[in-house]
């Protein structure tokens, strides 16, 4: 019932009535009009899930599905917008915002690990924190250079040769490689855990977490960021046969 808005007219039904009060004389029909509110229906949100794939190869395809829906930096504790993430994530697992400006094509092809690997250097060439913030894309995001901040400083002297930067769209990579098939690696919306990985790592840090997990063969080491994770990561090194200063 809409109160706000100005009432409009309307038929009330209607019925037959006798003619002069004597049904023999015929019927005709009566009908009531009347001024009365307006009413509004409201139905579901009606947000759908779009869905779009792109081949990879011959075997593998890539699936995106999205809510085709534009949010502008006002909206983002509007109910609308809470209930679209909430749908993708309910349905979907992890939701990301993509910007209008990015095609679903465009974004599939975004989700392929860039690799960047930054030699360690020394003296003030050394791979700093800076950098592989800004590389991260970190830089203003406190909540996240605190984190980075931590780890990366926990690792400082474990005596790799190479800090490892990935970007996949919304993910975030760190890692430190101490030779061809030992690296340790992390990805920020992962969850607490960190894995030390020893051949094809690059292949393994792509695919989801659950099914990392729960790969019968597989050849990593998978370190919680628990009391005492750096010590265990140093161990793992050590037992891999790499000499930690």
């Amino acid at each position: 019932m809409r109160k706000d808005l100005p009432k409009v007219r309307k038929q009330m039904g209607g019925w037959y009535a006798p003619n002069f009060g004597d049904a023999s004389k015929g019927e005709h029909y009566v009908s009531i009009e009347r001024d009365v509110y307006q009413k509004q229906q409201l139905h579901g949100k009606q947000f759908p899930l779009n869905v779009a794939t792109q081949e990879i190869d011959g075997n593998r395809v890539k699936v995106a599905a999205h809510i085709n829906r534009v949010f502008t930096a006002e909206d983002v504790d509007t109910p609308d917008f809470l209930l679209a993430i909430s749908l993708v994530r309910e349905n979907l697992g992890q939701p990301h915002i993509m910007p209008t400006t990015q095609s679903v094509d465009d974004w599939l092809t975004d989700q392929v690990v860039t690799w960047e690997l930054l030699p360690v250097g020394t003296g003030p060439k050394r791979v700093s924190l800076e950098t592989v913030a800004q590389r991260l894309g970190f830089t203003g995001r406190p909540d996240r250079l605190a984190v980075l901040t931590e780890r990366f400083e926990a690792m400082a002297n474990t005596g790799y040769v190479a800090v490892i930067v990935g970007r996949e769209g919304f993910r975030r990579y760190v890692g430190y490689k101490y030779k061809d098939d030992l690296v340790v690696l992390e990805n920020f919306d992962y969850g607490n855990a960190l894995y030390v990985m020893y051949t094809d790592w690059e292949a393994s840090s792509s695919k989801p977490r659950l099914e990392l997990i729960a790969e019968p063969n597989a050849n990593f080491d998978r370190v919680r960021h628990t009391e005492g994770w750096q010590e265990r990561v140093v161990h793992l090194l050590r037992l891999k046969g790499h000499r930690v200063p």
